[in-house]
C-alpha cells in the first residue's frame, strides 16, 4: 500500500515543482533552452533521484546532456532534512 501511494505522490510532487518553477518565469539553460525543454528531458532523471534517495524533488535543470536534480532527503535520527544535488544523464 505504501509503495503504491509513493508511486502516485512522486510524480505529483515533480509536477507541482515544475509548475511552480514555470510560473516563476522561464529558465534559461545551456543553449538557451527553456524550462519546458529541460523538464521534458529530465523527468526520468528526477524520478530516479527521488526514488534512490527517498526524498522529494525540489529542483531540476538541464545542463547539456546532463540533468542536475536537487532532492530534499528526510533526516534520520531526529536530524533535519538535507539537500542532495545529483547529476544524472538526460533522457
Amino acid at each position: 500500500m505504501l509503495r503504491k501511494l509513493t508511486s502516485l505522490v512522486l510524480p505529483l510532487a515533480l509536477a507541482a515543482t515544475l509548475a511552480t518553477q514555470a510560473a516563476a518565469g522561464p529558465w534559461q539553460g545551456a543553449g538557451g533552452q527553456g524550462m519546458i525543454v529541460a523538464a521534458g528531458g529530465c523527468g526520468r532523471a528526477a524520478a530516479q533521484a527521488a526514488a534512490s534517495t527517498g526524498g522529494q524533488v525540489i529542483g531540476v535543470r538541464q545542463a547539456g546532456q546532463s540533468c542536475i536534480v536537487t532532492v530534499l532527503v528526510p533526516g534520520r535520527g531526529g536530524n533535519p532534512p538535507r539537500r542532495v544535488v545529483m547529476t544524472l544523464p538526460a533522457g
